[in-house]
């Protein structure tokens, strides 16, 4: 079984950890996991003035999400829980709604608020991190997938660059698409590129 990524002490996309500003020290902190199913686990810890705050995410087959908090002796943590509704939510083992946390809903995220201790949470995203490619997928992000550049390169105008850093610059987020109509393609021909992308959703 693959192992959790041990992201200790960086402050980096997957994992979002910060102090409040009317409590310095990190006796209060923001932890505003945010996951990527194409590394189906990842594990952060931050030392801080206030003690150890950690913090793991992991996918299920299923694409559940299991959350692992841990705060420090007399401290509190706001967690965010993207994409999540508060009503499917479990909070080490109990529906959110039942389990005496305070929380509330933001729109596609949910908050709680967390004393010191061990937290297990569990639900199935509102939104699939099950990314879909298609000709409507930016080119340039196509052309950064190996499997999805051969398929479309022999769409693509002759002479075109197939560098996707050089061709950012030109062609910003433009899709096949959009590019159609500058460059015949035919609609058939997107239609079938379609079903082929699909199938190389990024996971």
């Amino acid at each position: 079984m693959q192992q959790p990524r041990d992201l200790s002490d960086r402050k980096i996309g997957l994992h979002q950890q910060h102090p409040l500003e009317e409590s310095p020290g990190f006796r209060r902190a923001v932890l505003a996991p945010k996951p990527d199913y194409r590394l189906q686990w990842v594990k952060a810890r931050v030392h801080t003035a206030a003690g150890l705050y950690q913090s793991e995410w992991s996918f299920d087959n299923e694409v559940k999400l299991t959350f692992r908090f841990k705060t420090p002796f007399n401290a509190e943590a706001q967690v965010r829980l993207p994409y999540a509704n508060a009503a499917a939510v479990t909070l080490n083992g109990a529906l959110l709604e039942a389990s005496g946390a305070v929380w509330a809903q933001h729109g596609e995220e949910t908050y709680l608020e967390l004393d010191s201790g061990s937290y297990v949470i569990h639900y199935t995203p509102t939104k699939s991190y099950i990314k879909k490619l298609s000709t409507h997928t930016p080119l340039v992000e196509l052309l950064y997938h190996e499997k999805a550049q051969k398929l479309i390169a022999n769409l693509l105008p002759h002479g075109m660059e197939l560098n996707p850093d050089t061709l950012q610059a030109s062609i910003g987020e433009a899709s096949l698409r959009d590019l159609s109509a500058y460059y015949p393609m035919e609609a058939a021909r997107l239609d079938d590129l379609d079903e082929k992308l699909a199938a190389l959703s990024i996971q």
